[in-house]
């Protein structure tokens, strides 16, 4: 269920004490986490690892490591 909450202090006390405004934000934040975490996690299996494998294989696997990163921060940044 979506809350439309006016960005005003006043606001987030009056909805800090709605259990089920709570409660969904909670569950927001609690799968939020667990994604982070599971994309922090990630072993290099990306990588590739084949012995053919060059400099290519791996500048792309850091590109595609860094662009996650930089998703998370922005996320980060504009919530």
């Amino acid at each position: 269920k979506l809350f439309d909450i006016e960005n005003k202090a006043a606001a987030f006390s009056r909805a800090g004490t709605e259990p089920e405004i709570v409660a969904s934000f909670e569950a927001v934040v609690e799968d939020w986490c667990t994604r982070t975490e599971r994309l922090l996690a990630e072993t290099d299996s990306g990588r590739g690892s084949e012995e053919d494998a060059g400099p290519e294989t791996e500048l792309e696997y850091w590109r595609n490591r860094m662009a996650k990163f930089n998703s998370i921060t922005e996320q980060l940044k504009g919530r």
